[in-house]
């Protein structure tokens, strides 16, 4: 899975970041990777710990995409863990690497199933700095829009490229979805696309065929959700 949200951030929310931002203290983003990633991690995250203000940040990126429709209906969240806020100066990059599986929170491990960078900053502030993802079915480059958010499998292989000049900001989060499997959650995602599509017709809305597709997803809802 692999989605593009767009204008996850209004310009007034992005502006309050920006004020944070200037004032957050910051530390060795490697001090929060697992080993593996730690090897291959360059950049700054800010402390969550001496940054009085982290829960007005929170309180800006964690609802707005919790209540994204594209992400609810992609994601289908049991846990989202709070966001981690990053940047990237020059010289700095984030090798080949999957992220964690497991996510200690509040002394309980948590599932990580999706992964979600919100990129703060526009592209054209910084060079490099692509979020690059790998696959069987090739490589894609990413850098999107101040505001805008990418979803994608957490087991995909992805890497940061080297920020050559300027600065990049982003937020990372990651989320347990209440249907392990990727495929499943994809079929879901896809036919609950499929229900809201034919719902906007007027000839469809209330009929036979549309109750029974959403009787079918709820039975692979029920069938598939594990807690």
């Amino acid at each position: 899975m692999l989605l593009h949200i767009k204008n996850l951030l209004n310009p007034t929310q992005l502006a309050e970041i920006d004020r944070l931002y200037a004032s957050a203290p910051f530390v060795d983003g490697a001090v929060s990777a697992g080993p593996t990633a730690a090897a291959v991690k360059n950049n700054e995250t800010i402390d969550r710990g001496s940054f009085s203000e982290i829960e007005v940040l929170d309180r800006i990126v964690g609802p707005a995409l919790i209540n994204h429709p594209t992400f609810r209906m992609a994601v289908l969240p049991a846990r989202v863990l709070s966001p981690q806020y990053a940047r990237y100066r020059p010289g700095m990059a984030y090798g080949q690497h999957a992220d964690n599986p497991l996510i200690q929170h509040g002394g309980n491990f948590v599932r990580t199933d999706v992964s979600v960078t919100v990129f703060l900053n526009p592209p054209d502030d910084y060079k490099g700095g692509e979020l690059v993802m790998h696959s069987d079915m090739g490589t894609r480059r990413l850098k999107h829009a101040k505001g805008d958010a990418v979803l994608y499998s957490t087991n995909v292989i992805h890497e940061v490229a080297e920020v050559t000049s300027g600065e990049r900001r982003v937020a990372v989060i990651w989320a347990q979805s209440m249907i392990a499997n990727e495929s499943q959650r994809q079929t879901l995602y896809d036919l609950d696309r499929t229900i809201q599509g034919l719902r906007r017709k007027k000839d469809l809305e209330g009929s036979v065929e549309i109750r029974q597709l959403i009787q079918t997803y709820g039975n692979l809802f029920r069938m598939w959700a594990v807690f």
